[in-house]
């Protein structure tokens, strides 16, 4: 402990010398160790496992009103939050932690409120290969987005039968997603244009440009979702096509879940 300023005033009771001393800290004492610096509430600084509450800063413990937090802490209100923590309110969050509020997180947290996920986070990203060896992994699910607009070009388009949609030879623009469950997993996906006049088709295949499919649908029209359910073997690689209808193109996002 550091007492950076004090006052001391003695008062001298008797002949015999007995003595009574206060010591007063200045409301300025800084506090290592657990403690707290200007009180620690109130725009104060906590080190070493304090708390700081209203715009202060806390390494080692949580942070309120603006404040940031290293080493596990928790900041909210605009703070971010370095090891782990989790922050609120526009913060972000690094190793692992969680930031709502349009913040950022990295190593594995999430992303709410426009932010951006990075290292397994549920966040949303963007993508879709132009071909299957370009396919993104997205096994673990999520939503993503992406378009099938230029410049993606029409790689893909089976016809009708055995698994697969009706208008796949005239079929538009493509783009693939891979999936790859070590044990065998049931998925659902979902595409939804982001416009009104994208058609979207949607097909699951074990080979790209195969005449079978694992599931496939076009059965709504332009502007509207369409929904495909499937089964993946354990160990082995499928890949989701997101096609379009009457050669039709456009954004869209596609939710994936298990």
């Amino acid at each position: 402990m550091r007492l950076a300023r004090y006052f001391v005033v003695a008062l001298f009771a008797s002949a015999c010398g007995t003595s009574v001393i206060t010591v007063k800290r200045d409301a300025g004492v800084s506090m290592d160790d657990g403690g707290s610096t200007g009180g620690g509430a109130g725009g104060g600084s906590a080190n070493g496992g304090g708390a700081a509450t209203g715009g202060g800063a806390a390494t080692g413990g949580g942070a309120t009103g603006g404040g940031g937090a290293t080493g596990g802490g928790t900041a909210v209100g605009g703070g971010s939050a370095t090891g782990g923590g989790s922050a609120n309110g526009g913060g972000s969050a690094t190793g692992g932690g969680a930031a709502t509020g349009g913040g950022a997180a990295t190593g594995g947290g999430s992303a709410t409120g426009g932010g951006s996920a990075t290292g397994g986070g549920g966040g949303t990203m963007s993508g879709g290969g132009d071909t299957c060896a370009m396919a993104p992994d997205v096994t673990m699910g999520g939503t993503f987005m992406g378009t099938t607009a230029a410049p993606a070009v029409d790689d893909y388009g089976p016809a009708a039968g055995q698994g697969c949609p009706a208008g796949g030879l005239g079929s538009g623009r493509d783009v693939a997603f891979a999936v790859s469950p070590t044990l065998t997993t049931n998925y659902s996906v979902t595409v939804t244009p982001l416009n009104g006049t994208y058609d979207p088709m949607v097909y699951v295949q074990l080979t790209c440009g195969d005449v079978m499919c694992l599931g496939g649908t076009v059965f709504n029209g332009p502007g509207e979702a369409e929904t495909v359910t499937f089964s993946v073997p354990g160990g082995l690689t499928v890949y989701i096509i997101v096609d379009g209808e009457n050669a039709s193109s456009g954004p869209f996002s596609m939710t994936l879940s298990q």
